[in-house]
């Protein structure tokens, strides 16, 4: 294969990837909103995405981003102290190797009036916590803002609908029940 050739196929591949995964995060909120939960941030995807000509692949934010999220409450558009989220991260700097995963988990905020940020789970899952594994073993972390319970699923996993909702919805509905 020639070298113009495999960026044409690399660029196509990124675009797909991408597409898949927003499509994703639409049946997420689809099944989601199907027992009460919303998305908290509108049509929002929640990413760190970097434009600067000097940042390096080692960095937080590159112009790729390093996840896609997501977050849900009960009631439409308003602060809860029960948050459900999910994460599809595609890399991240503190790993060298990271299979793509989906990240989910239910966030107990400590206090309602916390504005919830894209990057919470990313950063429990690989700057809090240095040992999670994307095996569908729950992970806790706590802090003075919120406790979370999470889990992460390869992303290869997900081919149907009847998986995310196994994999994700169900698991982050019961979670949330328990919570509450």
């Amino acid at each position: 294969m020639e070298q113009i050739e495999i960026m044409r196929v690399s660029i196509e591949n990124v675009r797909n990837l991408i597409s898949n995964s927003i499509q994703l995060l639409r049946d997420t909120d689809l099944l989601l909103s199907q027992s009460g939960y919303y998305p908290l941030h509108g049509n929002t995807i929640g990413s760190e995405t970097s434009k600067n000509m000097n940042q390096s692949a080692e960095q937080a934010g590159t112009f790729f981003p390093q996840y896609m999220s997501r977050y849900y409450t009960a009631e439409q558009g308003k602060a809860s102290s029960t948050v459900l989220c999910v994460n599809i991260q595609f890399y991240h700097f503190n790993r060298e190797a990271l299979d793509p995963c989906i990240i989910a988990g239910v966030c107990s905020l400590k206090d309602e009036s916390l504005s919830v940020q894209y990057w919470w789970l990313k950063y429990y899952a690989f700057e809090a916590s240095t040992n999670f594994v994307a095996d569908g073993s729950i992970f806790h972390d706590e802090d003075e803002e919120a406790a979370i319970d999470f889990w992460g699923e390869n992303l290869a996993l997900f081919t149907d609908n009847q998986v995310l909702q196994d994999k994700i919805v169900t698991r982050l509905l019961d979670m949330a029940k328990s919570a509450g």
